[in-house]
């Protein structure tokens, strides 16, 4: 058994990935993926330049604990200017149901057989009902 951690929200048709609501429920995700992303040298490090400045500020014996302030929760002050739209759809955080639909079937076939899926934001019943609605109509 595989189990897959996935973290995101479904973008309503229409919806900018940018949008209040998408930040609001995905944000935190993207700030997450930043951070792996430099820890393993994922990222050229032009692309992470502009964000790893706003660390600059926060002296080096603490930039860790504050780098990882609200992981899985919310956009801390220093990872908020880097999180936006593009980011969120560059990382697959925020997409159409079709776009999940098609990752989720995706991570099947690679042999997933469970995905834990963080729900976050203000609405957390809205974000449930629209991964599980995207995921119930996985084809059989």
């Amino acid at each position: 058994m595989e189990r897959v951690p996935r973290a995101g929200t479904v973008l309503e048709e229409g919806e900018d990935p940018g949008s209040e609501r998408a930040l609001a429920a995905a944000g935190h995700a993207g700030a997450v993926a930043l951070h792996f992303a430099h820890e393993y040298d994922l990222l050229p490090p032009d692309q992470l330049a502009a964000w790893l400045q706003a660390y600059e500020e926060v002296p080096e014996g603490s930039r860790y604990l504050a780098m990882h302030y609200g992981h899985l929760v919310h956009v801390n002050e220093h990872d908020a200017p880097a999180v936006n739209g593009e980011l969120l759809v560059n990382f697959g955080l925020a997409q159409d149901a079709a776009g999940w639909r098609e990752r989720l079937a995706g991570l099947e076939a690679a042999g997933a057989t469970e995905v834990a899926y963080q729900p976050a934001g203000p609405d957390i019943a809205r974000e449930l009902s629209a991964f599980a609605d995207a995921f119930a109509r996985l084809p059989a």
